[in-house]
């Protein structure tokens, strides 16, 4: 893709460009988004709900925030501020549907069920890149999804927790039911569900480790 100027991203990312949308919040704001799960939402959202929440603020009323971004900064920095107000708004709310999904699974729940498992955990486990309606269009092709696979095996060979990888590959890599993962490894579901969790944050860290990692090769 040819470099753009922050007015051109804009225009696509206004005028629903897939391929546009895609590079800007899973590439371009990589690095900003990951640093916002983990330092203010603690690793309790995954990426792909973090990037549905800021999409659907920037595009609200006619993507009127978009529109707003009077070219005082770059686009990036106007995000970042964009991104971190609106976690800090909603992490009082995300910590607290983690909490009640973690009650519910303590007090018996039907875990199996896929009603008793939360929007991200559907999304994390079906095998697919998720995306917000709005957001996708047609959805990824095919080529992008084999790419997010592949960056996430990477992420996974620097994982030191092999329980943790094999969690993460079974559930968001081959779609695998969590109950039958959970008969497999002789633990409940809702035990499950805690191992994933922490292997979120540890992919989390090894993802922003990885990240400074990148940037302070292409400094130098």
């Amino acid at each position: 893709m040819k470099k753009l100027t922050d007015q051109e991203i804009i225009d696509r990312l206004i005028a629903r460009d897939n391929q546009v949308t895609e590079w800007f919040f899973y590439t371009k704001c990589q690095p900003l988004f990951s640093k916002i799960i983990f330092r203010i939402f603690d690793g309790a959202i995954e990426y792909a709900e973090l990037v549905g929440m800021v999409y659907d603020d920037l595009m609200r009323n006619d993507s009127k925030k978009l529109r707003q971004f009077q070219f005082r900064s770059t686009l990036t920095q106007y995000i970042k501020v964009v991104a971190n107000n609106l976690a800090m708004q909603k992490k009082d709310e995300v910590i607290e549907n983690v909490s009640k999904d973690y009650l519910y699974e303590q007090r018996g729940g039907q875990l199996g069920d896929a009603n008793s498992v939360s929007d991200s955990s559907l999304a994390s486990s079906s095998g697919e890149v998720t995306t917000h309606d709005d957001y996708s269009g047609e959805g990824y092709d095919s080529t992008a999804r084999i790419q997010a696979q592949m960056d996430l095996e990477n992420l996974f060979a620097m994982m030191s927790n092999k329980r943790y990888v094999y969690v993460l590959r079974k559930l968001m890599i081959e779609g695998m039911d969590p109950s039958e993962l959970a008969k497999e490894m002789e633990v409940t579901v809702d035990n499950l569900y805690n191992i994933k969790r922490r292997a979120m944050k540890e992919l989390t860290h090894v993802a922003l480790k990885d990240i400074d990692i990148y940037v302070n090769v292409y400094k130098n």
